[in-house]
């Protein structure tokens, strides 16, 4: 105990010393000192968003959608050949339909944005979406 209090006693600075750390307040420095760090000072700049422009649909870009269907597919089923195949062609199906939709591109975008590659749920949300959108 007695060790404690004389190493307290040997490294408590004076309070002189302490006053002496502490930045001199001046007009210039009182700002920065007491401007709260995590107030925004200046306003945020929003930036719109952008949509990209549509891409027309090409047979090098539609043969690389089937590739990955195939691959995604297999992944899927596995050695179950049968149900490859019927899965395969399901989302040809879908994928050939979703691409020739047009006039709601905003829906379009959500629910390929929200089920990626899996066409079939793409033309399903879409038509949900669409139905909803409709009957407002």
């Amino acid at each position: 105990m007695l060790v404690f209090g004389i190493l307290t006693r040997a490294t408590a600075k004076p309070k002189d010393e302490v006053a002496q750390l502490q930045p001199e307040k001046t007009p210039e420095t009182r700002e920065v000192i007491e401007t709260d760090p995590l107030e925004v000072t200046e306003p945020v700049k929003e930036t719109p968003e952008l949509t990209p422009e549509p891409v027309a649909e090409t047979e090098t870009n539609r043969n690389e959608i089937l590739k990955i269907l195939k691959v995604e597919a297999s992944a899927e089923w596995g050695n179950d050949y049968q149900m490859v195949q019927y899965e395969y062609e399901n989302q040809i199906e879908a994928y050939d339909w979703v691409v020739k939709q047009d006039e709601y591109p905003d829906i379009m975008s959500s629910a390929k944005s929200e089920w990626g590659n899996d066409y079939t749920m793409v033309e399903y949300e879409y038509k949900k979406q669409v139905k909803a959108y409709e009957s407002l």
